[in-house]
């Protein structure tokens, strides 16, 4: 049973580091990319607040 333990929690810290090569570079084209409008800018950065702080 420790053993399954250990290999669930590898599996969370597994998932919870690739959002961050995953994720964070697709939000940084969006806020930086020419075809962004200004108006769109704080929704890419409410939506990587909300991936970053929410455990859904």
């Amino acid at each position: 049973m420790t053993a399954g333990i250990g290999v669930a929690a590898a599996v969370v810290q597994v998932v919870g580091l690739l959002r961050w090569p995953l994720v964070v570079p697709f939000l940084a084209g969006v806020v930086t990319g020419p075809a962004t409008s200004p108006a769109g800018r704080p929704g890419a950065v409410e939506s990587f607040t909300t991936r970053a702080h929410d455990p859904r």
